[in-house]
């Protein structure tokens, strides 16, 4: 059974899953709005299976992600102050899956977002069970691709070295 547990962490609280006796931390998302409602309605809908990061533009956003590695989703705000949802940088969107939220019409921002690579867009006013689902599917595919590269890795690196101790030794 899967309980949690409340930890006190650098004067904030810090969830995780204890499963087994063994301490198990939370996939961490990321959600980058300049609206605090929407961002505690994000937080609201993800913060029972998820550590849920803020940041209310782009640069904040910037240094949540380097200061967060294991984001597993970036829930992104188009509109924003300071550095706006495309962030100026293809690359970064690159980095991790981004759901793009906005209140742009559709053929707009789709066609921006998805030239920048985001794995998939939003419309406000948005309904809680289908963006919980999206992100769900999302990070359920891009961890089941990133297993996929791994074991792809770790097959090629092996045949290698197979391929290196039969030429050392002989079969």
């Amino acid at each position: 059974m899967v309980e949690l547990v409340y930890l006190l962490s650098k004067q904030r609280i810090k969830t995780e899953f204890v499963y087994q006796g063994v301490i198990m931390d939370k996939q961490k998302i990321l959600i980058v709005d300049d609206e605090e409602v929407n961002r505690a309605i994000l937080e609201i809908m993800f913060q029972t299976e998820f550590e849920v990061i803020q940041a209310s533009n782009g640069e904040e956003a910037i240094k949540q992600i380097e200061e967060n590695p294991d984001i597993v989703l970036i829930l992104l705000d188009i509109v924003m102050p300071v550095m706006d949802g495309y962030m100026q940088s293809k690359e970064l969107l690159e980095v991790k899956p981004v759901i793009l939220i906005t209140g742009e019409t559709i053929r707009d921002s789709e066609d921006k977002a998805y030239s920048y690579g985001v794995a998939d867009v939003i419309h406000k006013p948005f309904y809680p069970d289908i963006v919980e689902r999206r992100a769900k599917n999302i990070i359920e595919l891009y961890t089941q691709m990133g297993n996929h590269e791994m074991a792809a890795l770790f097959t090629d690196k092996y045949q290698k070295c197979e391929a290196e101790c039969v030429r050392i030794f002989g079969e």
